[in-house]
């Protein structure tokens, strides 16, 4: 009877480390939040291919070095045994973190292919991201974790989408759509506020949720860790548009950015730099320090509620409680389904392992006791310490 509940509690735990994309979106996603047009695990965990879950293309993202020609060489991309997702991909590496200058330094970007979201103005991402605490690249300026749109053009024309984590400790979000040429650009530039965010790269996990307005309205809200941090109009994002004049803001119409989407570093046109007219390359001093995971896109936009709730739905399912800096959160707007709970995946496995191993260690002991009582009976003239036994 033991071994028949070990080797069902390790098909469960078999079931549940491999059921994890179903339906077109993580087990873990409640019915609430719909499937995204394409999902990146982004932990592979070796190689530089990245797998898309929706299509189950294995190589529709790839990990890019700054120098290609090393690619299998001198290179390989840095992959991390992370305490909570599991291995993840670092945006290359710094081996001498007390002196960067004086150890190797490895920069890498990740290509995403292309997704077709926004066309009708509303959309929405999501992306986990872990800065390295206390180290950065020697020559950084600023530090590029997303981009999406032409590389040959600046990043506040149209069609265009970037997150950029700035010397300061703001996050800059940048967003234009087909029909803002007109608009200022100013309005389309958001940041955050050290005030109420000012812990983005302190070595834990953090969610940045980028969506458009969900009242189909123009401008955008930037969550981070389930708050919202940022909108435009800048300080409108839970405003009525219809309560509030003027309304200046940038993207929530049809948006079409061109080209992979790029984590990790900033593209852009190789003749800024005295390069050949035609082509981009890859800005030496703003390649992002860290680890990023769990990347989705949707054509359709979050509430502030959903913004929430899909970052508990990480927080629980991956024991992110555990991370070692307590995360303030007391602008979490509050509903009943953000009080759901449950254990998140390292906990179950971490208990059936712990269940499988205490069994079977029963199952010893109690084989060794039978067979040493065994040969005490069946050994009558051996001295023994040992009560009789009737």
């Amino acid at each position: 009877m033991s071994i028949r509940i070990c080797l069902i509690l390790l098909a469960l735990l078999e079931k549940k480390a491999f059921a994890k994309f179903i339906n077109g979106k993580p087990e873990f996603f409640s019915e609430d939040i719909p499937s995204p047009l394409a999902y990146y695990y982004l932990d592979d965990g070796s190689g530089y291919d990245l797998k898309e879950s929706v299509s189950g293309d294995f190589t529709a993202g790839h990990v890019i070095p700054e120098n290609i020609s090393q690619r299998d060489t001198e290179h390989t991309p840095n992959w991390v045994n992370d305490e909570f997702f599991g291995k993840t991909v670092a945006c290359g590496d710094i081996s001498n973190k007390r002196d960067p200058t004086a150890g190797a330094i490895e920069k890498d970007t990740l290509s995403l292919k292309d997704v077709d979201y926004g066309s009708s103005g509303a959309w929405a991402w999501s992306v986990w991201f872990r800065h390295e605490k206390g180290v950065n690249f020697p020559d950084y300026d600023k530090e590029q974790l997303f981009g999406h749109g032409d590389p040959l053009q600046q990043t506040i024309d149209i069609n265009q989408v970037h997150v950029q984590m700035e010397k300061s400790g703001v996050i800059r979000t940048i967003v234009g759509d087909s029909n803002d040429a007109e608009v200022p650009t100013d309005y389309g530039i958001q940041d955050t506020d050290l005030v109420s965010l000012n812990n983005v790269d302190n070595g834990n996990w953090h969610q940045l949720i980028l969506s458009t307005r969900q009242d189909g309205a123009k401008g955008f809200n930037v969550y981070v860790d389930g708050v919202l941090q940022a909108s435009s109009p800048s300080g409108k994002g839970k405003s009525n548009p219809y309560e509030s004049s003027p309304w200046l803001a940038r993207g929530g119409e049809p948006i079409d950015p061109v080209g992979p989407i790029r984590f990790c570093g900033r593209a852009k046109p190789a003749e800024w730099n005295g390069g050949t007219e035609g082509e981009y390359e890859w800005d030496s001093d703003r390649y992002f320090r860290g680890q990023v995971a769990h990347f989705a896109v949707w054509d359709s936009s979050f509430t502030h509620e959903e913004a929430s709730f899909l970052y508990f739905l990480y927080y629980n399912e991956y024991g992110l409680s555990a991370q070692t800096e307590y995360l303030d959160r007391d602008g979490f707007a509050q509903t009943e389904d953000n009080n759901k709970g449950g254990l998140g995946t390292g906990a179950m496995i971490g208990i059936v392992i712990g269940v499988v191993v205490g069994v079977a260690l029963l199952i010893v002991v109690g084989l060794y006791v039978r067979k040493g009582r065994s040969n005490i009976e069946s050994t009558p003239n051996v001295d023994s310490d040992l009560p009789s036994v009737n």
